[in-house]
């Protein structure tokens, strides 16, 4: 679905890059935005609940698992990458956006690495286990994984 919203961004930004009429229909652009506006809502959602949990749990100094962690080790990133970029990049026909999204993967994979070094010092065996289980980045249901990386 992400690539779908980053696909449309992509196809109105070279539209108007180039200049050339490519002949979308009023109707696909207005269902591009309502796509790409519910798809930056998912992200919101994911974003706010994901600051939610960490705030509710910090205090306690545990390993969160439950909730949209169950999902991804990652949410709040993923919310930006996945889903709130290449939505505002949809919505304003901005190339640099849709890049934008891909260079905060590659600034966000290399803090990612750091955090997991961490928490795998702080909690051991306990986080080894999630991370077995749970999806580095994209939100995924427990147990499926499509990137399977060894930390």
């Amino acid at each position: 679905m992400g690539a779908g919203v980053i696909s449309i961004a992509a196809l109105l930004v070279l539209e108007k890059l180039l200049n050339i009429d490519l002949s979308l229909s009023p109707e696909f652009r207005f269902a591009a935005l309502v796509f790409a506006s519910v798809w930056g809502t998912l992200g919101l959602s994911l974003g706010l609940i994901s600051v939610r949990q960490i705030a509710s749990s910090a205090r306690y100094g545990r390993l969160i698992t439950t909730g949209v962690y169950s999902l991804s080790r990652n949410p709040l990133y993923a919310a930006f990458i996945i889903f709130i970029v290449p939505s505002i990049a949809c919505l304003l026909n901005d190339l640099f956006l849709v890049l934008a999204s891909g260079g905060m993967y590659l600034v966000f994979a290399m803090m990612i690495k750091k955090e997991e070094q961490d928490l795998k010092n702080r909690f051991g065996a306990e986080y080894l286990n999630y991370a077995a289980r749970t999806s580095r980045l994209c939100p995924l249901p427990p147990g499926f994984r499509i990137n399977a990386k060894k930390i």
